[in-house]
């Protein structure tokens, strides 16, 4: 799996992984990344998208938090990468997984987006012939994102980025070639997706 990033210095800042029970009214009871500004608000509901039930947990880590699919559990993590890794729960030990990895950017992607998406471009174009589709427009989970693929041995990885500031999230959504569940993986995508929320 290829790490792709838009450039810029990347800190490793070392956090606890928090899971928030939210209340009835949805908002979250706790904070998330102690950096982040008004983290304690729970990440809107993607219920409406993905047809799942609300979801009732946030997974807040490093410097980004989004809701936890239902069904899924949180089975890693990895400080070295700012990753955060999902599984389904009672398949732990499947191919299907979802990966959330934070990349600090060295300038500000909310107002040089072309920067931010030539950059990631590039690193596409040289990664070789296991990466395809490429979209700097993709709309997934009710907001902008760019989305390509990675093909592995036995599954593939569709990918989504998103730009906040000087903050990029990867979100890989794996699922293996013979998984019946792979339209349940993209499910859970979607809820990550559409719940991200950067708190740095």
């Amino acid at each position: 799996m290829l790490l792709f990033g838009a450039g810029g210095a990347v800190a490793v800042v070392v956090a606890v992984v928090l899971v928030v029970v939210l209340n009835g009214s949805g908002s979250g009871s706790g904070s998330g990344s102690g950096s982040g500004s008004g983290s304690g608000d729970g990440p809107p509901s993607s219920s409406a998208a993905t047809g799942q039930p609300p979801p009732t947990r946030i997974i807040a880590q490093y410097e980004y938090q989004f809701a936890l699919p239902e069904g899924w559990s949180q089975s890693g993590a990895d400080e070295n990468l700012l990753r955060t890794e999902l599984k389904p729960q009672g398949a732990e030990s499947g191919r299907d997984r979802l990966l959330v990895e934070e990349i600090r950017l060295a300038f500000d992607s909310s107002t040089d987006r072309t920067r931010a998406v030539t950059k990631l471009r590039d690193d596409f174009e040289r990664a070789g012939a296991t990466y395809a589709d490429f979209d700097e427009r993709a709309s997934f989970g009710g907001r902008e994102v760019v989305s390509y693929s990675e093909r592995l041995a036995d599954a593939t990885v569709d990918w989504y980025v998103v730009f906040d500031g000087r903050t990029q999230i990867n979100i890989g959504c794996q699922y293996a070639d013979d998984s019946p569940a792979a339209r349940d993986v993209r499910t859970a995508c979607e809820t990550v997706v559409a719940t991200l929320t950067v708190t740095g």
